[in-house]
């Protein structure tokens, strides 16, 4: 069996868990009997980002993000034949269905976005949704937990096309060395209390901060990751000072610094599922994490007990009673001062207002423009002579950079007319 497996997001300025349990799952395929994996991803100029290079040879298809998302979504093309080859199965690990003529399986790690699509940039929001309404059309559909599943369920989705496949870790063993190793390079104090997690809203840090606060006796707070959308990294590094922000981590360091951690505190509203709780929890660190969420659910799927200190203990205690976040106070959409509610639909996002529909109709993906770019591009022919010339002698089927020779030659003649 051959198995188109899309990569993209190890491109993406934050491949997150995603990246992290796909490149994982793709190792894991390859030693399996009769399966062989083919990377695909778009065209990039650079490589991927440190600790997300995928082990598996990755084909390069003719777009690069983001128009090889709108491409994929719009115009259902490229598709990933066009660079691996003919396949057999075509698995899309990013949540966007890509093109293929052979069977399709999506992993769609959250679609909390239905519900919240505050909770991500508006392009994000429209794009992802529309990815979910195209996986009906997939033959299997897989997600990381029971939460996501119900929220499927909830759409449309039938259940014998949802197949709920959790993420996993892997234990490894970290020496005193390397914890002392992590504290002077990223300047961590000898107790404190970790959070890592992309700075976005949805990860709920500023609450975080806030019970911190409170607590008289509370180990120093330090948040580790990249900068996310939204202001909320300007925001936290000029309203706390006494917070510790070491930046991006490594993830050669990412163990160690969860063993060097007091507690670990991940208060995310939305998770598809949460490896930053289980990995925290593989490196024998306490968990404090949200109610309500898909978090809770991969902490109590932990079977192994933990040892803990009595300064473990202590903060433990006195972050569940005092900085617990009930995350179902804030989910989902209430109505206030006479707003309407909004409910869950794969429609929402897709209709827009006039206005908005008449600016993306001028986007650099519709066929108008492309073709125009194309053959300016090709022979270098003034603007109108070029879209007549083109309109009048192709069938534009799909939209292609690089036209055959019958189509370049009449462009030239007429330009020459001209």
């Amino acid at each position: 069996m051959r198995v188109a497996y899309t990569l993209e997001q190890c491109w993406h300025d934050v491949p997150g868990g995603t990246a992290t349990s796909m490149l994982r799952l793709a190792e894991e395929l390859t030693q399996v009997e009769g399966i062989e994996m083919v990377g695909v991803a778009g065209r990039h100029r650079r490589p991927p980002v440190s600790g997300y290079e995928p082990s598996l040879r990755t084909a390069s298809l003719l777009l690069a993000r983001p128009w090889l998302y709108e491409s994929w979504q719009r115009l259902k093309w490229p598709i990933v034949e066009s660079a691996t080859g003919s396949v057999d199965v075509c698995h899309s690990t990013a949540g966007i269905p890509a093109p293929s003529r052979a069977p399709s399986v999506v992993t769609l790690h959250d679609v909390a976005f239905l519900k919240r699509p505050d909770r991500l940039t508006r392009q994000g929001a429209r794009v992802l949704t529309n990815a979910v309404h195209r996986a009906r059309s997939s033959a299997a559909v897989t997600c990381p937990s029971n939460v996501v599943r119900t929220d499927l369920l909830d759409v449309g989705f039938s259940h014998e096309q949802i197949h709920v496949v959790p993420w996993g870790v892997d234990i490894i063993d970290v020496s005193s060395s390397d914890v002392e190793r992590v504290r002077d390079k990223y300047g961590l104090p000898s107790e404190f209390v970790l959070a890592v997690a992309t700075m976005e809203p949805r990860k709920n840090l500023p609450r975080l901060v806030e019970a911190h606060r409170q607590l008289r006796d509370a180990p120093p707070l330090v948040i580790a990751g990249p900068s996310g959308w939204g202001d909320v990294s300007t925001a936290l590094r000029s309203s706390s000072p006494d917070v510790i922000f070491p930046g991006h981590i490594d993830r050669s360091d990412l163990r160690a610094v969860y063993s060097a951690a007091t507690v670990f505190a991940y208060p995310s509203e939305e998770e598809g599922f949460g490896l930053p709780v289980l990995e925290a929890m593989a490196a024998n660190t306490a968990v404090v994490t949200s109610r309500g969420t898909a978090t809770e659910q991969a902490q109590l799927s932990w079977s192994t007990p933990l040892t803990l200190s009595r300064s473990q203990r202590g903060c433990l205690l006195r972050s569940a009673n005092q900085a617990t976040c009930r995350c179902e106070e804030v989910s989902g959409f209430e109505s206030a001062r006479g707003k309407r509610q909004h409910r869950p639909s794969l429609r929402y996002i897709g209709r827009w207002p006039r206005r908005e529909r008449e600016r993306q109709r001028l986007s650099a993906c519709q066929p108008s423009v492309v073709r125009a770019r194309a053959c300016r591009w090709l022979r270098g022919v003034p603007r109108s002579t070029t879209r007549r010339s083109f309109t009048a002698r192709t069938t534009w089927n799909k939209p292609s950079y690089f036209m055959h020779s019958a189509s370049r030659a009449s462009i030239g003649r007429s330009a020459n007319r001209t």
